[in-house]
């Protein structure tokens, strides 16, 4: 009898730690399952997060960008290294504008598939695609604003040309009429002298070959006008002749000038200019 139920009893242990045996095997994988679960979860939460932060830091990034852009476009002008810089930073803006809305894109598709109910999360997202969108309408204001700006610049580098053009045809202009003034001036105040013996100066047909008793006839019409030297009337004061006598043929006002001997030769010493070549251009001299 004692056999009997020492039997029993060690059937019945047997049994029941069998039993415990597969529920705790049961319970060992549950929980592996929920740790897989709960590390699945985790990840899947931190991948969003890393993502928004991205988007965020992206933003930050647009802000930076968009002050830069406002301050360049209350600028009066624009250099052509700004110009290349300002181009670079908008292209910059539709990268990182694109690469966020693909992101978004993406993140809002993955949380509609989730199987998790984040409330929070979804409307970070949410706030995080409004900021999108109002960034994307403020710099394609200020791409209007800097392509305005632009075609007033260029329009004003039009009117600057042709405002240059105007001046450089005016001083053209200026500069014809100073040298014409200049030239004018010059044949108004040139004068000529000549100076040799009666000889020298009926070979050039300076003075007439006459005879004894009729009058010498001073610059006949066919003389020889380059044995004169030309000179500015208003620049010289004396005439050196070079000669021990010297007799002036052309009609000079008489106080206007003397005839001075220096070291026993005689010297024009010429004393009213204007009134000296009021009567001839031309002064003519017979030395001997």
């Amino acid at each position: 009898m004692k056999r009997l139920f020492y039997c029993v009893s060690v059937l019945f242990l047997m049994t029941s730690c069998s039993f415990f045996s597969s529920e705790a095997d049961d319970l060992r994988r549950q929980n592996d399952s929920l740790l897989m679960m709960k590390s699945q979860i985790e990840k899947e939460i931190n991948g969003y997060f890393a993502t928004m932060n991205e988007i965020e830091d992206n933003l930050d990034k647009i802000k930076e960008i968009e002050g830069y852009l406002s301050m360049q476009n209350t600028t009066e002008g624009i250099e052509v290294n700004q110009r290349d810089r300002i181009n670079r930073n908008i292209e910059l803006v539709s990268q990182i504008l694109s690469k966020n809305s693909r992101e978004i894109a993406a993140l809002n598709k993955k949380l509609k598939n989730s199987d998790l109910n984040l409330k929070e999360l979804q409307k970070k997202l949410e706030q995080l695609n409004k900021d999108l969108e109002e960034k994307v309408i403020s710099i394609q204001q200020l791409e209007q604003k800097l392509a305005k700006k632009d075609e007033l610049i260029v329009q004003q580098e039009i009117s600057i040309q042709g405002l240059q053009s105007d001046v450089d045809n005016l001083s053209k202009e200026v500069a014809n009429k100073e040298q014409i003034i200049s030239e004018q001036d010059e044949t108004i105040h040139t004068a000529w002298y000549v100076f040799g013996t009666r000889k020298e100066l009926k070979e050039q047909k300076i003075i007439s070959k006459s005879g004894l008793f009729a009058n010498r006839k001073v610059l006949q019409s066919d003389f020889n006008k380059d044995y004169f030297v030309k000179v500015d009337a208003r620049n010289l004061n004396r005439v050196p002749l070079y000669a021990k006598k010297a007799r002036i043929l052309t009609t000079h006002p008489k106080n206007s000038y003397s005839l001075e001997k220096v070291d026993g030769q005689y010297v024009i010493e010429i004393l009213d200019k204007k009134a000296f070549w009021s009567v001839s251009d031309y002064l003519v001299v017979e030395v001997d």
